[in-house]
């Protein structure tokens, strides 16, 4: 099967044109590596889930830690801490069914302990039966969780911080979403700023993802070409990048444009012509992820993130894709 672009899920390199996430993430290793918390944040189709699952699986596979990506998705919209935890544990437990032996998985059962400590006790339980193992928690989607629930999940990863160097805690955990830490806890206190030290002061550091150079393009069409011989002309790469200034989602949607339906015989190169054509498909279309994106671009900070510029650019490059 020939492999293609792709821009409806996470990339898997058998199937899709990829290339290695964490590239455009430095610094995850140390950050594992000293045991500490930290934020993920980027737009939708940046390609956050992609990195971290191989970052994930890259950590099992070498053998430093119990590494799981979960995503928290499940208990969106759910404020009471005593619903919103047991989705929580369960939404985590089974991501360790698929992604863990047998003997690692932990327990689904719910502790029996008050709202507000089942999860940082299952967590230490789980940590105590791996035995010296650090575990290494990925938890995509964190900023879905709001009101209270918020708050109780935040406190709770704090109140075992200290206990992760005995390995009675996770080593370390990432919470990965659209914003940094700060705008999704100020909305969690419905838009009241709480004590900036509480109730997360323990995280190291906010990361977020860059975009696709020109040389990444490149690098990304051109295994396109080494898989089955058509070739972009330099001036295609160049007009990918200048339409989509790098975003992965436009990069792969623009290029699976122009080889699967404007030039699909392989024996025909692609042209900047072809790559602005495919460029006024995708406005027509108008896309599910096309709208998305178009509308986080109204967000000056996403924008930033997204365009590589400053916010004067937003209305400008938001009208170009409307």
């Amino acid at each position: 099967m020939e492999r293609y672009f792709n821009t409806t899920s996470a990339c898997d390199k058998r199937l899709h044109y990829t290339l290695p996430p964490e590239e455009r993430l430095p610094g995850l290793d140390r950050l594992i590596d000293r045991r500490l918390y930290f934020v993920l944040y980027a737009p939708r189709r940046t390609g956050k889930t992609t990195a971290m699952w191989a970052f994930a699986q890259r950590l099992r596979d070498e053998g430093r830690a119990v590494a799981v990506y979960a995503t928290l998705e499940a208990s969106q919209g759910v404020d009471a801490v005593a619903d919103a935890e047991p989705l929580w544990i369960r939404a985590i437990g089974r991501a360790s069914a698929g992604q863990l032996a047998a003997d690692l998985r932990p327990s689904l059962e719910i502790p029996a302990v008050v709202p507000g400590d089942r999860l940082a006790t299952w967590l230490s339980a789980w940590c105590q039966q791996l035995a010296g193992q650090p575990l290494v928690l990925l938890l995509d989607e964190a900023d879905v969780v709001t009101g209270p629930a918020m708050v109780s999940l935040l406190r709770q990863l704090r109140s075992g911080f200290t206990e992760r160097l005995h390995e009675r805690f996770p080593a370390s955990v990432a919470l990965i979403g659209l914003r940094d830490l700060r705008d999704y806890l100020v909305k969690a206190k419905d838009a009241r700023a709480l004590n900036p030290g509480s109730p997360f002061n323990v995280k190291a550091a906010s990361l977020t993802l860059r975009g696709f150079t020109v040389e990444d393009v490149g690098r990304l069409v051109g295994q396109h070409t080494a898989d089955t011989g058509q070739r972009f002309d330099p001036q295609a790469v160049e007009r990918l990048w200048w339409w989509t200034r790098g975003q992965p989602f436009l990069v792969n949607a623009l290029a699976g444009l122009c080889v699967d339906d404007l030039v699909p015989d392989r024996g025909q190169p692609i042209t900047a012509a072809h790559v602005d054509q495919a460029s006024q498909r995708l406005i027509r279309a108008r896309t599910t992820h096309l709208d998305s994106l178009s509308e986080r671009l109204r967000d000056p900070e996403i924008a930033a993130i997204i365009l590589g510029e400053g916010a004067q650019s937003v209305d400008s490059s938001t009208r170009s894709w409307e």
